[in-house]
């Protein structure tokens, strides 16, 4: 006998958005509490495995990180996504999902890599995206 496929709720865009402004109340009590409760990472937004700090956008394979993007986005009505905290270690901002997803963490403190790596990552308002670096520019 089969198991039934679990059902996913589709959420609205005012859910996602309900969502994150309840996300941020919580950073915002966090923040309030000092540097000992941020750096304690046993909340549960700021541990390995919460929004903050995630590598689920960087580590996985494309399909499914372009899956859970879309999911992503869909919820927020937003059209792309900047990630940080996931460091690119050959200095150059990466985008994945069709220009849809920027992982743009390029080890800008040398504290990272012993080099600091400084860039930007700039999005016109046609759209376009564009990466720049301490040495140029480079689309």
């Amino acid at each position: 006998v089969k198991a039934p496929k679990p059902r996913i709720r589709r959420r609205s865009v005012a859910e996602g958005q309900a969502a994150i402004e309840a996300l941020n109340e919580e950073v915002r009590t966090l923040l309030a509490k000092g540097p000992t409760a941020l750096m304690a990472k046993t909340h549960p937004l700021l541990n390995n495995s919460g929004p903050f700090w995630t590598r689920r956008f960087d580590e996985r394979d494309e399909a499914g990180v372009c899956r859970d993007l879309k999911a992503t986005l869909d919820l927020l009505g937003a059209s792309r996504m900047v990630v940080g905290h996931s460091v690119q270690f050959d200095g150059k901002i990466k985008a994945r999902c069709g220009n849809r997803l920027f992982l743009t963490d390029t080890a800008i403190s040398r504290a990272i890599t012993g080099t600091a790596q400084p860039s930007a990552l700039r999005l016109g308002p046609g759209g376009q995206a564009e990466a720049w670096y301490a040495v140029g520019a480079s689309r």
